[in-house]
């Protein structure tokens, strides 16, 4: 037995055997089908806003976020009587059917939910020939992410009293835009409420308040928590870090303790200053 190299259109042999040798014989290669260009239609979700986009190129990466559909056709060098997608995804392997779109097409829609690989399995029509090399293809996706959001003020923990105006600013930001930014409080572990909120349509957005504690009826030792929250276009939802604001006295009544405390501090200064004249 022998290997014959068929990597050309035609390949001539002969065989020897002892003194005799037979007439050349001719081997005619068939090339086993591939595809010879992608035509891609990405069709973002809605939520991203983005518009479709084609694309016609020779490679077969697939690329978008999370959710988005692709619709295929990929054009084949040969008629094909069977065409599929062997889809890699780690531990879970899958296989999607292309359906002829003309004499050398085949296509489907693919939905790119998670990052793998892929080929493409072609049979010929007029050969049966499988193409057994075929490329390994990559499909990037992109996660859409919660939005970021951040308590810009105050910077820290602190005590307030329960008639204290305090100043808050905060702010969201997502990749495909912010639905709306809120202001949330807890009153001694009591569950979250909105105090605020402020509707969107851009990427960020920023919110900052004058928020006047006198109409939570605090009084001193309770603790008050205090966050921004934000929700996307797609209804995911991200929180800020929480502060902490620990009631204190009202200012009137720190005020008047203020005055005890000042008056007290005099009636100690002319008491001592008294019992100094007398020795």
């Amino acid at each position: 037995s022998a290997a014959l190299d068929a990597d050309r259109p035609q390949v001539q042999y002969r065989i020897r055997g002892g003194d005799a040798l037979t007439r050349r014989f001719t081997v005619t290669t068939v090339p086993a089908p591939r595809v010879v260009a992608f035509r891609k239609a990405y069709r973002y979700p809605d939520y991203t806003q983005l518009p479709t986009k084609s694309v016609s190129e020779s490679g077969g990466v697939l690329e978008g976020v999370e959710g988005t559909e692709v619709d295929l056709t990929l054009e084949t060098d040969q008629p094909v009587a069977e065409a599929a997608l062997r889809l890699d995804y780690g531990e879970r392997k899958d296989t999607r059917a292309l359906a002829a779109k003309g004499a050398s097409a085949v296509g489907g829609t693919l939905r790119l939910d998670r990052s793998g690989t892929y080929h493409v399995r072609l049979v010929a029509r007029a050969t049966g020939f499988e193409n057994t090399q075929s490329p390994v293809y990559e499909i990037r996706v992109t996660p859409d992410l919660v939005p970021a959001v951040e308590l810009e003020t105050p910077t820290a923990d602190r005590a307030v009293a329960p008639d204290e105006v305090v100043a808050l600013a905060g702010r969201a930001r997502d990749d495909f835009g912010v639905a709306v930014l809120k202001q949330e409080y807890q009153v001694n572990r009591q569950g979250w409420k909105v105090a605020q909120e402020w509707p969107s349509t851009q990427q960020e957005a920023r919110a900052s308040t004058s928020w006047d504690l006198l109409a939570l009826g605090l009084k001193p030792g309770d603790e008050l928590l205090v966050r921004y929250t934000a929700q996307d276009r797609r209804g995911s939802r991200g929180e800020s870090t929480t502060r902490r604001l620990v009631v204190g006295p009202s200012g009137a009544q720190a005020g008047a303790r203020a005055a005890v405390a000042a008056q007290q501090r005099v009636v100690a200064a002319l008491e001592q200053a008294a019992k100094a004249g007398q020795e």
